[in-house]
Parts: structure tokens; sequence; C-alpha cells
């Protein structure tokens, strides 16, 4: 299957500038990747339409699937297997798949956890992200904020407004459609991270851990 040209995904977190940097400085790198990144999503009444599984489909499929493309764009490796556990809970006004861990484990060693949780309070940082390799850490707070630390000193990067890469990505769909380029996400990056969330989400269902084969997937969908 070929790659697409222009096509419009709606993962933009990987437009983000700090991630552009963040991948910049991790692009040679010669370890894996550990990353464990936090989404403090805060709680939304039973009756909003995200929980609906005909119309919203739940914040697995809803949100943190932004979160599952990021961690593909960062690691530059494919997903193999996903593995999602999900909070034990009696109570009606707490949802499980609002409440998970999502582990992720790539072709080239790296792993990458997502927590997702609705148990939070504002106060805190929505998004956050430590990552490891390579004798680098790098410290993530809400896209406003990258600290980067190595050879045992820091550098930090700072915005005083958000950049989550919503503008960043319109204006990347906007010069591939005008200059007649290729997507800036290519079709198989589109399928690896949709792919890679229905996997988190069964995963969470089934409670074991579970294969992704974006190559089998393509070939039954021929």
């Amino acid at each position: 299957m070929e790659d697409k040209k222009n096509i419009i995904i709606g993962f933009n977190r990987r437009f983000s500038p700090y991630m552009k940097e963040l991948k910049n400085r991790i692009n040679n790198r010669s370890t894996p990747i550990i990353a464990n990144y936090n989404m403090n999503a805060g709680a939304i009444p039973g009756d909003h339409w995200v929980h609906d599984p005909e119309i919203g489909g739940g914040r697995i499929k809803g949100e943190a699937c932004h979160i599952i493309d990021l961690m593909n764009y960062l690691t530059n490796s494919e997903p193999v297997k996903v593995y999602t556990e999900s909070i034990s809970t009696d109570s009606d006004n707490i949802f499980v798949d609002d409440n998970v861990s999502i582990t992720l484990y790539y072709q080239d060693g790296s792993v990458c956890n997502i927590i997702y949780t609705a148990l939070g309070d504002k106060s805190f940082p929505k998004e956050t992200m430590t990552l490891f390799t390579d004798g680098m850490v790098f410290d993530f707070d809400n896209y406003k904020k990258l600290v980067s630390h190595s050879n045992n000193s820091s550098n930090k990067s700072k915005s005083f407004s958000q950049k989550k890469g919503f503008n960043e990505e319109l204006e990347s769909l906007k010069d591939s459609i005008i200059n007649g380029q290729d997507s800036p996400v290519s079709f198989r990056e589109v399928i690896a991270s949709s792919l890679a969330t229905l996997k988190a989400f069964e995963s969470m269902e089934k409670g074991i851990p579970v294969k992704i084969d974006i190559d089998e997937f393509i070939s039954q969908s021929i």
C-alpha cells in the first residue's frame, strides 16, 4: 500500500515545537528510549458524548490516541506490543477507561508508558513527561517547558503560552498541499498510531498484552 498525499490526521502533539526540539535532540541516539507520559485529563460527566461508544468512543480512542502517536514519533520506531491495565472500582462515577496505564513496546527495544487518569486535580499540569536515553534526561511540562539534562548540566526551553502543535500541523499540511508534497505524516504512521490505539483498548478489555502487527493489518485491508 503506497503512502497517500495530504492526509489530515489530527495527531497534533508531534507538531509541537517542544516535541520537534526533543526529537532533534534524540535522533542520533544509540540506546532505546524509556519514557513515562502522564495525562491528568480530569473527569467528564457520564452522560457526556465522549463516553458514548458510538460517538466519542471513550477516552483511550478519543484522547490517549494522540499520546500513542507522539510516542511513535519520538521513538521513530513501530509499536509491536501493547499492554493496558485499568483501575478496578465498583463506583458508577468512575470509568475504567478514564484511568489506565498503557505500556507500548517498540521494534527498537524502546518502552513507553502512558498514565491516563481522570482522578487528578486541575492544579497539577495536564500533560507531563520524563524521557531517558543515551545518558540524557528530558523533563517536559505541559507544552510550556522542556528541560534537558546531560553532561551534568541542564538546559531549559520555555514559552509563556502552550504550543501543542495545532497551528503547526495545519501550516505543515497547507505547505504540503501548496508544494505538491507528500503528507507530513505517512499513511503507514497513521495506521500504526490508530492500530496501536485499538489494540490498547483491546488489551484493557482482555487484561493481557496484545500484539501489534502493522504489516498483517495492511495486507488484510487491501
